[in-house]
């Protein structure tokens, strides 16, 4: 019950924020919309992002079909946030998938979750855009982190600033527009064959690690875009 009564208060509060006449820095219905994993990917590659091959399914069956003959990796479709018996927050990170974990049934059907065909990254990035401007940042993972980028780092450590390919970053803008959202910090990866992959585009993602590499310009633009609105 308090689960319940939790969630009706989280939505009466979220529609009566919507209904604010202000000039939102991405309105609260268009996060909620933007930050579907299944939706995103599915209009990143319409739009020309490549994606790595990709399951999302609880059924035992099709997911043993996915993973033959290869290595996937599996992560949440909600946030990756859990609480652990102790009541400390930990992150839920990508994992590869044991093939063991494949042969019992009541857990891969317990709840949808995204597969992946792993590919061993060469280089990470993360791509924040704010309105018109946009701030890249690129790290060499470790061999620790050829599953997720954030094992064994403090946020942000190993990456430095860098330009982005310009068609890959257009058409982030386009999906940016198709969910109505005006900031985002995307994650992409480049594979061992150096080829651009879309991961996901975080709707209310942290901004204020990069910005330390841009001299607190990400923090400008974001006070001039709302001074703007």
């Amino acid at each position: 019950m308090q689960c319940l009564q939790n969630g009706n208060i989280w939505l009466a509060n979220f529609a009566s924020l919507d209904l604010l006449d202000l000039p939102w820095f991405n309105k609260p219905n268009n996060v909620i919309r933007a930050s579907n994993k299944i939706a995103q990917l599915m209009m990143a590659k319409k739009l020309g992002l490549n994606i790595p091959s990709t399951l999302v399914s609880n059924n035992p069956k099709h997911i043993r079909n996915f993973a033959k003959n290869n290595v996937i990796i599996a992560k949440n479709l909600a946030t990756p946030w859990v609480v652990d018996s102790n009541q400390k927050t930990i992150a839920a990170y990508t994992k590869i998938v044991n093939p063991k974990w494949l042969n019992n049934d009541a857990n891969l059907s317990f709840s949808p979750v995204v597969y992946q065909h792993f590919c061993k990254r060469k280089k990470d990035y993360r791509i924040v855009v704010v309105g018109d401007n946009h701030f890249s940042a690129s790290c060499i993972p470790k061999e620790c982190q050829l599953e997720d980028i954030r094992r064994g780092n403090s946020t942000g450590e190993g990456f430095i600033a860098c330009d982005f390919d310009k068609n890959y970053l257009e058409a982030l803008k386009c999906l940016m527009k198709e969910f109505g959202v005006d900031y985002c910090a995307a994650d992409f990866m480049e594979d061992e064959l150096g080829k651009l992959l879309f991961l996901e585009m975080n709707i209310c993602g942290a901004w204020w690690w990069v910005d330390k590499l841009y001299g607190g310009s990400i923090c400008e633009s974001i006070a001039d875009f709302i001074e703007k609105k």
